[in-house]
């Protein structure tokens, strides 16, 4: 590697310097804390689960309006049948809270995990204040997003089991009980 390095040109010659003084520099900088902005910004998104509610915040529960395992008939669809590689069928449901619509798609991986697709949808002509999710099994979070411009989120290969998902936005705190399961209750 010395070799090359001495046949090198100046241009290069000056890069890799940059870099092994850049390398040198990284490691000896320790970041204890994110600077005041970056933590601020960040304790408002996500809080962390064990401190709970913050004084102020205004949590609400969401209500079940829709489960495609159990609702389908009525609204007069219906999903394939059988599974797809061993796996259950995509599952879709719907809840409701403060006036804002949350559908949720539980798409199977394997046998023991699943991906949660999700969107917060607010009554039209008002932006959502809802700004990221966190996934929450007990006190312990499991997974967080944050929403992309259409309200969409993802959290990939969750077990399946009882969870609660947050939804967080400035100071409104939307919880959402939810059983994350693969196979249709016996």
């Amino acid at each position: 590697m010395s070799a090359r390095y001495e046949q090198a040109g100046p241009d290069a010659r000056a890069a890799v310097s940059w870099l092994r003084w850049f390398g040198r520099l990284a490691e000896e900088t320790v970041l204890a804390e994110p600077p005041p902005a970056v933590r601020q910004l960040l304790e408002r998104r996500l809080p962390p689960p064990e401190d709970g509610p913050r004084a102020g915040d205004e949590q609400v529960a969401a209500v079940l309006l829709w489960d495609s395992r159990r609702d389908a008939a009525l609204a007069g669809t219906r999903a394939p049948a059988g599974r797809v590689g061993g796996a259950a069928e995509m599952r879709h449901l719907l809840f409701q809270a403060a006036g804002i619509d949350i559908a949720l798609d539980l798409h199977p991986i394997d046998q023991r995990t699943l991906r949660l697709e999700g969107q917060i949808l607010p009554p039209p002509a008002v932006v959502s204040p809802i700004t990221a999710v966190q996934l929450l099994r007990g006190r312990r979070a499991v997974a967080d997003a944050l929403l992309d411009d259409l309200g969409m989120f993802c959290l990939e290969r969750i077990e399946a089991g009882s969870y609660q998902l947050m939804l967080l936005g400035g100071s409104l705190q939307i919880a959402v009980d939810v059983v994350l399961e693969l196979e249709p209750p016996q």
